[in-house]
């Protein structure tokens, strides 16, 4: 029937083994209910509690700085506008880009041509002998 032996070798024997919970025989069983304090290292309550409110923070937070962020972009974006004087000054702009493009063309082509008979009259000078 029963408890430890008398030398305090059982299980949570009586007060032969310190316990000092229960009378001698009783034997004390964890149940995992009603853990000590000490099972916690220090300061890990308090860091899990950080670690989650700096979660949730950045959870909640993130899309609502974003929101803020393009509704300030947007309010103070310049806007477009498209007026009368537009139109003309555009198809300007682009009469002188095509008229520029067609002078650089025209500028390369004279110095591919300046430069192919340059080549042609050195290969000339070089097959004549000089004169003394």
């Amino acid at each position: 029937m029963g408890g430890g032996s008398a030398s305090g070798g059982g299980m949570g024997s009586g007060s032969a083994s310190g316990g000092g919970m229960g009378g001698p025989g009783e034997i004390r069983i964890h149940t995992g209910r009603g853990s000590r304090v000490d099972d916690i290292p220090p300061g890990a309550q308090e860091l899990a509690i950080v670690f989650f409110v700096v979660m949730a923070v950045i959870i909640i937070g993130l899309p609502i700085a974003r929101a803020l962020g393009r509704l300030i972009d947007r309010r103070f974006a310049p806007s477009i506008i498209r007026g009368p004087d537009v139109e003309p000054q555009l198809r300007r702009i682009e009469q002188a880009v095509e008229a520029m493009s067609i002078e650089i063309e025209r500028i390369s082509e004279s110095q591919r041509y300046l430069t192919k008979a340059e080549a042609a009259r050195r290969d000339e000078a070089a097959i004549l002998p000089r004169q003394p």
